[in-house]
């Protein structure tokens, strides 16, 4: 894929269906960005020193959103429930089969995923379906790895 600035150039000319295409992609981009920023703009943002301390809170649950995959790839934070980000909606909701009883026990719960866009979304979503004490994880399950947050080896996860 050719940068922004090729684009621009009359010497690198480019199919006009490839512009539009390259168009769609940063406005899909904005897009998830703004989706992300009011995400956040509505959630509580935990840091990782502050959920640190959450961790062997009887009244505190982690959520990871991450796909399996990545679960067992990296790991988890120790006693995490896992739902994968796809299937939150249904895990929120009481009457479904799918549901997590962590997301009706009243637990202050702190979604996390990668990075961190996954989990505000997630938290956003759960604030709109009723469950009123979540936040996210700042940085997601990266920055509590490099802020050297213990983890429960992939193959113990």
């Amino acid at each position: 894929m050719r940068s922004a600035g090729l684009l621009a150039d009359p010497a690198f000319p480019v199919n006009p269906g490839t512009k539009t295409k390259l168009k769609a992609q940063e406005d899909q981009n904005e897009n998830r960005k703004q989706l992300i920023e009011d995400a956040n703009s509505r959630i509580k943002t935990v840091a990782v020193q502050e959920a640190l301390g959450f961790l062997n809170d009887a009244g505190t649950g982690f959520l990871d959103l991450r796909d399996s995959a990545e679960l067992h790839r990296d790991g988890q934070i120790p006693g995490a429930v896992h739902v994968n980000r796809g299937m939150l909606e249904f895990a929120l909701d009481p009457s479904t089969a799918y549901h997590n009883p962590v997301l009706s026990s009243g637990k202050r719960i702190i979604f996390y995923c990668a990075s961190g866009g996954r989990s505000a979304l997630a938290a956003d979503t759960a604030q709109s379906m009723g469950v009123s004490n979540v936040a996210h994880l700042s940085g997601g399950f990266r920055g509590w790895v490099e802020a050297g947050g213990p983890r429960l080896d992939a193959k113990m996860a």
